[in-house]
């Protein structure tokens, strides 16, 4: 959504520097979707622009409210400047500038995969996050209510193109069956809080490793970047986005409720003190979980078969596969009501290698 550029100010009286990051808004990466996605897309400039106001909001309305915190305000980049753009024709004249956060550390190898204290230091932060963001005045939340975000309806065939491509015999057996799950699971719900009777928390709707720096003494999360998706939700998908895409099925199989609990367990507790009183139950996870793992399941097909290609060993390509695989087949049984019985049967003889 925007070309970005590093920046560096030489101060010559005591030989300091200034370091920042330019994002500016452009359509230029346009280029790089495929001809079902632009059609999918056809009104993109509206999409670009909404996002770019999403994230303008985000660094104008919630951020100096986080910074207040010392914990959240060492993971949040500073804002020096900020020009929006004026409308969706004249996208080009929007730009943020920001504190550069790459001196904090860098950015987990999503092809490794994230190791369990990656994961538990960002549930950690992530979840103190959501919890001071329930303090923000409900007229700023309601800000961040995307039109654009979480839909895509027009892209399932796409998607299973590009699973097929990974070169998985598993998917060529169970084409029909991932096909019939990305028909029906193409829109993030946003409501499940208000069905819940729970708070909204502001959540960062992109939450995955390349958008995440890790330091490199401790493992800990040293910054949270690309605020371009905020929106208000229960914050599990946050979560689910994270563990789907950046972690291998061995350590994930192992540690799955695990993280879903010490996420809620510590929301709780950030929740209580700020004075906020709410019982994440045992019953109540797992109702949250079964409502939203399935639009994370389809979005995580679109990230993990985009970063595919960038896979240099076979080792990197076969854990992503196993990623993908070791989810879907979890998930597949469930799904064999969407086809026929006989195109369900046919369906049983796959395995995964």
């Amino acid at each position: 959504m925007s070309h970005t550029f590093k920046i560096c100010i030489l101060l010559e009286e005591n030989e300091d520097e200034f370091n920042a990051i330019l994002k500016v808004t452009t359509t230029q990466k346009l280029e790089r979707f495929r001809p079902g996605e632009i059609k999918a897309f056809d009104n993109v400039s509206s999409i670009i622009f909404e996002f770019c106001q999403a994230e303008a909001d985000f660094y104008e309305l919630a951020l100096p409210h986080f910074l207040k915190d010392k914990e959240l305000a060492k993971i949040l980049p500073k804002l020096y400047a900020l020009r929006r753009s004026p409308d969706k024709i004249q996208i080009e004249k929007g730009f943020v500038l920001i504190e550069d956060m790459s001196y904090k550390g860098i950015s987990p190898n999503i092809y490794e995969g994230l190791n369990n204290e990656q994961i538990k230091s960002a549930i950690l932060q992530l979840s103190k996050l959501h919890a001071s963001s329930m303090l923000l005045p409900s007229e700023i939340i309601k800000k961040f209510n995307l039109q654009h975000y979480g839909d895509i309806r027009g892209l399932e065939e796409d998607i299973l193109n590009r699973v097929l491509n990974i070169g998985s015999s598993y998917f060529l057996c169970h084409q029909k069956i991932l096909l019939a799950f990305l028909k029906k699971h193409n829109k993030l719900k946003t409501d499940l809080h208000i069905k819940y009777g729970i708070p909204p928390v502001l959540c960062h709707g992109d939450f995955w490793a390349n958008n995440l720096f890790f330091s490199n003494k401790n493992e800990k999360l040293s910054a949270i970047l690309d605020w371009q998706t905020p929106h208000a939700n229960t914050g599990l998908n946050d979560i689910l986005r994270l563990i789907f895409t950046g972690v291998n099925s061995q350590l994930r199989k192992e540690k799955f409720w695990e993280w879903i609990n010490l996420y809620f367990d510590n929301l709780q507790k950030e929740s209580q003190k700020l004075g906020i009183s709410i019982n994440y139950s045992k019953e109540l996870r797992i109702l949250l979980y079964s409502e939203q793992r399935h639009f994370e399941l389809s979005i995580s097909f679109l990230i993990l078969t985009t970063v595919f290609p960038g896979a240099k060993t076979f080792k990197h390509q076969r854990d992503l596969q196993e990623r993908i695989e070791t989810l879907f087949e979890e998930f597949r049984k469930e799904y064999k009501l969407l086809l026929n019985k006989k195109e369900g049967n046919k369906n049983n003889f796959c395995k995964i290698n």
